[in-house]
């Protein structure tokens, strides 16, 4: 959360802001072997994941890819080193220009899975830590000021 001084708005006492809602699956950090290649002429993307999740993986390229391309995945699962394959898409592609990006990385969400792959994945993931954030959690201006008008007694009365 982060602190603001409620004074700004009136009151004497400070507030935090609530933070938008977490993922729907935890990241963890995973380096571990994959092949990541896109479908439109199958262009090595990545070898090796930044992180990985139940819904996908980041990876670390240099190839240009567009949002929304559709990937091929085999992946080394950490621990076990049993090989799962998987199709995704690219949802994201970061270029390293801002200041905390340390690399050029595409995430990948996955689209398709055998059952008993999605079950490996998720067996594996609970052993390994979450990856250390690059930047501060956003907040969510709007449920910050919905909880402030709810705790205030004349925005409740209007």
């Amino acid at each position: 959360m982060h602190s603001f001084p409620f004074s700004l708005l009136g009151a004497k006492e400070a507030f935090a802001f609530v933070s938008l809602r977490p993922r729907k699956s935890l990241r963890r950090h995973a380096v571990v072997q994959c092949e990541v290649v896109a479908e439109r002429g199958f262009r090595m993307l990545g070898k090796e994941t930044l992180d990985l999740s139940e819904d996908g993986l980041s990876i670390r390229t240099k190839a240009i890819v567009e949002i929304g391309e559709p990937v091929f995945i085999s992946l080394k699962l950490p621990v076990t080193g049993h090989w799962i394959d998987a199709e995704g898409e690219v949802v994201r592609a970061s270029r390293a220009r801002r200041v905390f990006d340390r690399y050029p990385c595409v995430a990948v969400k996955f689209t398709k899975m055998e059952r008993t792959d999605r079950a490996l994945l998720r067996g594996v993931l609970p052993g390994l830590p979450p990856p250390v954030p690059t930047r501060a959690p956003q907040p969510d201006y709007a449920t910050t000021i919905r909880l402030l008008a709810m705790s205030n007694p004349a925005f409740r009365a209007a």
